[in-house]
């Protein structure tokens, strides 16, 4: 009798240890962060103050600041739409990035990034006359110096000031990149990268998302199993009186 008794515990105890490690696994099924793979925009232009019925759509840079030289007097601001579908709605987004590349600052300024709400109004055919002047909700500044040139990043997060739950259900998210200080009528303007440069993909601008998934089905299926087998194992072991666990 004893004998099989302790045969009984340790089979018990296999058991046991089992699905313990399946719980485990599904929690971490449960709350194992994801991260996007670099989403290219399907959009990104710039516009300008001094030709407002001009589009830029398929320029290989995006110019943001005030550029003045003699007589030459253009403000300009860039703007970036991507595609959110290959994120799950309802997902909680814990870091989200924008990057560009950086290839000609001037002068030294803060580079702000505002959520643009009206995703349709952006368009490689988009002007000065026709861009958002409302629904912009300011997320991050970078400040640029005539050396950094590189990979340039808004912390879009920084501020919790984007809803992202609503794009990640029309699946889009739009940018604006201005000047702090536009009013400031000096030279200073950064160029950086279009998807449209000749360099490649290499120096695409790109958007970089962390994220926790909704639980799937199978996911949630996997840890109510675990937990009831941990409550069945727990049943038998007390009524054959093995409490040492």
């Amino acid at each position: 009798m004893e004998r099989t008794k302790k045969m009984q515990t340790t089979k018990y105890k296999i058991a046991m240890f089992g699905v313990l490690a399946l719980f485990f696994l599904s929690l971490g099924l449960l709350n194992s962060p994801a991260y996007s793979s670099p989403i290219s925009p399907t959009v990104d232009t710039f516009v300008n103050d001094s030709a407002t019925s001009d589009s830029y759509g398929t320029s290989t840079d995006l110019y943001v600041g005030r550029l003045k030289v003699l007589t030459f007097n253009s403000l300009y601001r860039s703007f970036l739409k991507f595609d959110l579908s290959s994120i799950p709605d309802g997902s909680t987004v814990t870091s989200a990035e924008l990057k560009l590349y950086c290839k000609n600052p001037v002068g030294s300024q803060n580079y702000e990034a505002h959520h643009v709400a009206s995703d349709s109004s952006i368009t490689d055919s988009m002007t000065w006359s026709s861009q958002p002047s409302v629904g912009l909700t300011f997320l991050d500044t970078q400040y640029i110096s005539p050396s950094d040139t590189g990979w340039i990043s808004w912390n879009l997060l920084s501020s919790s000031n984007w809803n992202y739950a609503g794009d990640l259900t029309d699946d889009f998210f739009s940018v604006r990149l201005i000047r702090s200080n536009e009013t400031t009528n000096v030279n200073i303007y950064a160029v950086f990268h279009s998807m449209e440069n000749t360099s490649g993909d290499t120096y695409d601008p790109f958007l970089e998302i962390g994220y926790m998934a909704v639980p799937v089905p199978a996911s949630i299926l996997l840890l109510l199993s675990g937990l009831a087998g941990i409550a069945w194992i727990r049943k038998r072991l007390e009524r054959y009186h093995f409490r040492d666990i």
